[in-house]
């Protein structure tokens, strides 16, 4: 009776671990490009990338990632020129996150930036300009919000 618990507790414990580690891809439109959010079990933090959509996977030991605490308040900005995707800034308004980069492949900007905002009047909101998109990560990295000017849409993963 014991083995049968503690295969039961070990069969539980690696699907829960799979479920909570694998990598969430999200297909940004008017792109070629997805976002991967790479969850590790028990790190507090996520891993970050875009890729071309071909790209499947991610891993925390990959050379171009953003690693991201997992807080109610995380927010991870993407903006990509829609004439050359390839171009991609981030803001991170918090300062928390971390770039792992072997290559220089991400700019970091301010999220007050007028190449790629304009601001909405009469509030205080930023708007992102024409000719470019916005792809934000948000709270505890499990939404990822589209944007391109004033439109917004929530992501889901595929």
């Amino acid at each position: 009776m014991k083995k049968i618990l503690f295969y039961l507790l070990v069969i539980v414990c690696l699907t829960t671990s799979c479920v909570w580690q694998r990598t969430k891809r999200y297909k940004i439109p008017k792109t070629n490009k997805v976002l991967l959010i790479y969850r590790p079990w028990f790190t507090g933090a996520a891993y970050v990338t875009i890729r071309d959509s071909g790209a499947t996977a991610l891993k925390k030991s990959d050379v171009d990632v953003i690693r991201v605490p997992i807080y109610e308040s995380t927010e991870l900005n993407f903006v990509l020129e829609q004439s050359d995707p390839d171009k991609i800034y981030y803001v991170d308004p918090w300062d928390f996150a971390t770039l792992h980069p072997r290559q220089k492949k991400y700019k970091k900007i301010r999220f007050e930036d007028k190449r790629f905002y304009q601001p909405r009047q009469p509030a205080t909101r930023f708007d992102v300009r024409p000719g470019y998109i916005e792809v934000g990560v948000r709270a505890y990295a499990n939404y990822v919000i589209y944007s391109e000017g004033k439109d917004y849409i929530e992501l889901e993963p595929f």
